[in-house]
């Protein structure tokens, strides 16, 4: 029993080690030039490999999924990552979920990383947007 025990701790522990999904981070939201920028903060060599943007109520959900050249849409830090012309109204929340992966990553079998942030947008008398982090 005492080495049944042991076993089941040490493989417990083992499966966390090597553990495929990918990390999960927050991205930042912000208004640039009057349109939701969210920011993902990529290092070098990564690239945009997923994106989604879930609303609520009766908004469109956009789902786009890469697969390399040539669409490889390469990121810098604190560049907003493209939205495809996505519309955000005001008056409703969003997620927004990012996969960046990198081309080394990929060939290893690594995963890559999540960045998501959740946020509400709003508007004032100028119709300018606002956007507030959803903790």
């Amino acid at each position: 029993m005492k080495y049944f025990s042991l076993f089941t701790v040490l493989f417990l522990f083992a499966c966390k080690a090597s553990d495929p999904r990918p990390k999960v981070y927050s991205a930042e939201v912000t208004v640039r030039e009057g349109d939701v920028c969210v920011l993902a903060p990529a290092t070098h060599g990564e690239f945009l490999s997923s994106l989604e943007i879930d609303g609520t109520g009766d908004v469109k959900r956009l789902r786009k999924y890469f697969s390399g050249n040539p669409d490889t849409i390469y990121l810098l830090n604190r560049q907003c990552v493209p939205l495809f012309g996505y519309r955000f109204r005001q008056g409703h929340s969003y997620g927004v979920s990012v996969l960046l992966e990198t081309l080394e990553g990929q060939k290893k079998g690594e995963a890559g990383r999540i960045f998501t942030v959740s946020f509400a947008v709003s508007g004032d008398r100028d119709s300018q947007l606002r956007v507030s982090k959803i903790q």
